[in-house]
């Protein structure tokens, strides 16, 4: 369109079309800009969150991605829990793979001070290298091994009960990277679930029966944490996608929640 266009015409009228023809000219532009912001939005995968928008000024972006590495099981509706899904990724990627998650109870903290609860107060790992000795593994051959490299067995298991009673079984706890701790040792007011972790939470928490790496039982009793059946789900879970054997029958779940 030349100046010969306006000729004899209104000013007014003249300013107006002008002004519409930038008008078009800018929406141009814009939707020239958001369509391949677009295009490149509905490429992304991996349950990626994305958002394109356009307001009447042309202006456009897009959300960061974020991408969904865990998925929520059915039944659990914990905020901000990120669980596990099967054979998506390797368990040592913590960063990609997180447990539903358990808390100590109010009433034993501070029982690591010295004559608080005892006279030399519950024994506390304060750090990785505290804890490995109690590190468990699993190996090829689908067999609990201690942190020496022997079968895990707790026959020799010193775990006294309330009544002072030694019970040839073992304390245990799952760690938020799916790694499991067990102590042949156990006595209240000395060493109980809060030892491993210090007193921080778990993924899963129990008693665990072992002969010869062979899993006899596991139960999810624990005071300091008192696991919900989730929980020692998880746990199961867990045991048999590391290749142990765990029959339904083995495995005692005390509590009733969710």
């Amino acid at each position: 369109m030349g100046p010969e266009d306006f000729a004899g015409r209104p000013l007014a009228r003249v300013m107006e079309e002008v002004a519409g023809i930038a008008v078009r000219v800018v929406d141009g532009v814009a939707q020239t800009t958001v369509r391949p912001l677009r295009d490149i939005s509905e490429t992304l995968d991996l349950g990626a969150r994305r958002t394109v928008a356009a307001d009447g000024d042309g202006a456009a972006f897009v959300d960061t991605p974020t991408l969904q590495f865990g998925r929520m099981g059915e039944g659990h509706d914990a905020e901000g829990v990120e669980y596990w899904e099967p054979g998506a990724q390797d368990w040592s990627e913590h960063s990609t793979r997180r447990f539903d998650m358990l808390e100590m109870g109010d009433g034993y903290i501070g029982e690591d001070v010295p004559g608080r609860v005892s006279a030399s107060g519950v024994y506390y790992c304060r750090n990785d290298f505290d804890r490995q000795p109690f590190r468990l593994h699993v190996r090829d051959d689908n067999l609990i091994y201690d942190a020496n490299g022997r079968l895990f067995d707790t026959r020799e298991g010193k775990l006294i009960d309330v009544l002072g009673r030694r019970q040839r079984r073992a304390i245990f706890v799952m760690d938020a990277d799916g790694n499991f701790y067990a102590s042949l040792f156990g006595k209240r007011h000395v060493f109980q679930h809060s030892s491993f972790f210090a007193g921080e939470p778990v993924a899963g928490a129990g008693v665990i029966e072992v002969v010869n790496g062979e899993l006899r039982m596991l139960s999810d009793d624990s005071g300091h944490y008192l696991p919900e059946r989730r929980h020692m789900l998880q746990v199961v879970d867990r045991l048999r996608e590391l290749g142990v054997r765990v029959d339904p029958d083995r495995v005692l779940i005390r509590d009733g929640g969710a």
